[in-house]
């Protein structure tokens, strides 16, 4: 039975299709191999895996159909003018680099979408290398009182590098204003490639994941997202929080 939770007023369905066999392989007999199926609509940058439909425990033959047409259409459907942007980007200059081209420039320095990368805090020097590597758009997480905005908000002036801030809160409540300020800061194409950048980069993994759900992505997707690009426990606790999930059970290793 699907989940369906409500966010913000809008609802999500997480259908729990389970693949016959583990780790996804085929049955005995297949020799077709696992099949992998890029779901562009439902879960944007999201590669699930799959057994061969013929496989799968599904009622029918004509449902094993019907589902295998609806993930090609959604995989084939045209990006959404916004929502898909950060991802639908093609050309190198409006790209942010790989972490292997910013090098130590950065603390917890995430490629988050073809688009958009995250990070801690910059300094100076890191305000500089971002306008180096072509960053067009610094949007900062930070309030201004924290140790170093200051100067990094001259010297991005200075640079001509367009600095947004926006304050992450702490309060659950205020998330989804927050959310939808965001959203139309990590959709401005027009100012691609865009560094999202806080402390320490806990800020802006756990901002990313709230965008992500805010987009479609099932929160515990968007949220192991998060984990990789730096989220830690105590914002992870934030983030849960404000999707309404229990916090994750602990650990028994």
């Amino acid at each position: 039975m699907a989940n369906t939770k409500t966010l913000w007023g809008r609802s999500w369905q997480h259908p729990q299709v389970r693949p016959r066999g583990t780790n996804g392989e085929a049955s005995a007999g297949s020799a077709a191999g696992p099949r992998w199926v890029r779901i562009g609509a439902l879960l944007p940058g999201v590669l699930l895996a799959s057994a061969p439909l013929a496989s799968a425990p599904l009622a029918s033959a004509p449902l094993a159909s019907a589902l295998l047409a609806s993930m090609l259409l959604a995989s084939a459907a045209p990006a959404k003018p916004g929502i898909d942007a950060p991802f639908a980007v093609t050309d190198p200059a409006r790209m942010a680099p790989f972490g292997s081209a910013v090098g130590s420039a950065f603390t917890n320095y995430s490629r988050v979408a073809p688009a958009i990368a995250t990070a801690g805090a910059p300094g100076v020097a890191g305000i500089e290398k971002a306008r180096a590597l072509g960053f067009r758009h610094l949007i900062d997480l930070r309030g201004d009182g924290e140790p170093g905005v200051a100067d990094e908000t001259r010297r991005a002036a200075e640079l001509g590098l367009r600095r947004s801030s926006i304050p992450m809160p702490m309060d659950p409540a205020a998330i989804p204003a927050f959310v939808d300020r965001l959203a139309s800061l990590l959709e401005a194409s027009d100012q691609y490639p865009a560094l999202m950048v806080c402390g320490s980069a806990n800020r802006t993994s756990a901002a990313w994941a709230l965008y992500r759900v805010r987009r479609g992505v099932p929160p515990l997707v968007a949220i192991e997202e998060a984990r990789a690009a730096g989220l830690t426990p105590r914002g992870e606790v934030l983030v849960r929080e404000a999707l309404g999930l229990a916090p994750e059970a602990a650990s028994g290793d």
